[in-house]
């Protein structure tokens, strides 16, 4: 919670957010969670200095399959950060970070606008909620 505060507070981070398109559909902790959190998505997306952007399934695949973030904070060098189930790393070479620069710049040019993605948030929310209404089965 300490953490989503920063989002609110006086010059407040700026925040760019690429997501695949995929990853909104996995239900894994249940449609109800993925529908509370692209609600919340929705809610964060609304902010000046919050910007969410969907990556289309229609892409395919992509450099930036393996989630990572890009810190480029003023008065500090650019980091990377990436982590799987056993490591973490950050990155900071030089040669490093024109890569990820690059990957970053190919994922912005073909990402949805706010407003689409905003619009495929609620699509996707919408969708879980009937799928959750569709197998509760007729009343009793």
């Amino acid at each position: 919670m300490r953490r989503q505060r920063i989002i609110d507070r006086y010059r407040a981070p700026k925040l760019n957010f690429l997501l695949d398109e995929h990853m909104l559909w996995r239900t894994g902790p249940g449609a109800e969670v993925m529908r509370d959190q692209l609600h919340h998505l929705l809610r964060m997306s609304v902010r000046p200095n919050v910007s969410i952007r969907v990556i289309p399934d229609a892409v395919g695949f992509h450099r930036g399959e393996q989630p990572y973030h890009f810190m480029d904070v003023i008065d500090f060098h650019p980091v990377v950060h990436v982590e799987d189930l056993h490591w973490q790393a950050f990155l900071e070479r030089g040669s490093t970070m024109d890569s990820y620069r690059r990957t970053t710049a190919a994922l912005d040019r073909v990402a949805l606008s706010e407003g689409q993605t905003r619009a495929v948030l609620s699509d996707v929310a919408r969708d879980l909620a009937a799928k959750r209404e569709d197998s509760a089965g007729p009343p009793r």
